[in-house]
């Protein structure tokens, strides 16, 4: 009745009739969730044709059982499927923000770093932390207040992320690695759920993630990425602090000169540069933005993580696999 012929670890899946159907109604679903991901009505699928289905790829990687169920005028059918996975193997990404862990589902990928769902707040910190990495990611971590963000207090006021339009803990744990301390912002359990085609990420508020755990997540993506061939990821619409241009061009420059992969965005043009391990890559959807363009909390406004992630994604895609 009908074949899937390509799926696409960005949700999209292509399939095709072997006869001409009517009033057809396709359902994706997941074994381990109610409701439906998607339900899509077709009047006419037409043999000769191709036809598409999309979800967000945000969904993807938290989609392990699926298949799509078909009412062909009452009459039922599924098929199982999967999405591609694993597309990173062999690489592991390091970030000083969130949009890592974007990158890693944008590629349907496990967590083989420990930079996930973290932030390191300080720049200067986060170049060090790339020019050292092995050192910081095989230290002892012990937990304890903020320690090397003066930079972001000075400019915002604060020594931690607070904003009351996003669900933070304003208690939520700092980790210290010598001289480096980590953020970990997320600090309760999410749990994905279905509506009709509808999908929401719900925290539960009394399941707090146990501050020790946080400490093996650390230690168990640093093993993970053991032997992998690193990727640094920075944008300049998440730099923390806001630099003069003298600075900002020697942390660039050491960034660029890191012995490992990395890869900056920027909405600069006269930045732009690329050599056999490192890029530097200008995104003209960001001509004439500045970095004094923030919100109350230090946060750039014109930053997207999600459109960030499959920038990433396609530059990783290109230059590295």
């Amino acid at each position: 009745m009908i074949k899937i012929i390509d799926i696409t670890v960005d949700g999209n899946i292509t399939f095709k009739a072997n006869e001409d159907l009517h009033n057809v109604t396709i359902i994706i679903k997941d074994y381990n969730f109610n409701g439906n991901i998607l339900r899509q009505y077709f009047e006419i699928i037409k043999k000769e044709g191709n036809y598409f289905l999309s979800i967000s790829s945000v969904l993807v990687p938290h989609l392990k059982n699926t298949y799509i169920e078909i009412n062909d005028n009452n009459k039922l059918l599924t098929i199982d499927f999967k999405f591609p996975s694993n597309l990173l193997k062999g690489y592991s990404l390091y970030g000083n923000s969130c949009v890592c862990w974007r990158t890693y589902e944008a590629f349907n990928s496990v967590y083989n770093s420990p930079t996930i769902s973290n932030l390191i707040l300080d720049d200067k910190m986060y170049v060090q932390f790339c020019e050292h990495v092995d050192s910081y990611l095989d230290t002892n971590i012990t937990f304890g207040n903020v320690r090397s963000n003066q930079n972001f207090k000075n400019q915002y006021g604060t020594e931690r992320v607070v904003n009351p339009n996003v669900p933070i803990d304003r208690d939520y744990p700092i980790t210290h690695h010598f001289d480096l301390d980590i953020h970990w912002i997320h600090t309760k359990r999410r749990e994905l759920e279905f509506g009709d085609s509808t999908y929401f990420f719900k925290e539960v508020s009394s399941n707090k993630i146990p501050q020790e755990e946080f400490r093996e997540k650390w230690i168990r993506r640093v093993q993970r990425g053991k032997g992998t061939t690193k990727i640094f990821l920075w944008s300049s619409s998440e730099f923390f602090n806001v630099h003069g241009d003298w600075e900002r061009k020697q942390l660039i420059n050491r960034f660029k000169k890191l012995p490992n992969r990395s890869i900056l965005l920027t909405e600069r043009p006269e930045e732009e540069f690329e050599d056999d391990l490192h890029i530097v890559k200008y995104i003209s959807d960001w001509k004439d933005n500045h970095q004094l363009q923030r919100d109350k909390f230090g946060g750039i406004i014109w930053n997207n993580q999600l459109e960030n992630s499959k920038i990433f994604k396609k530059i990783i895609e290109e230059k590295f696999l």
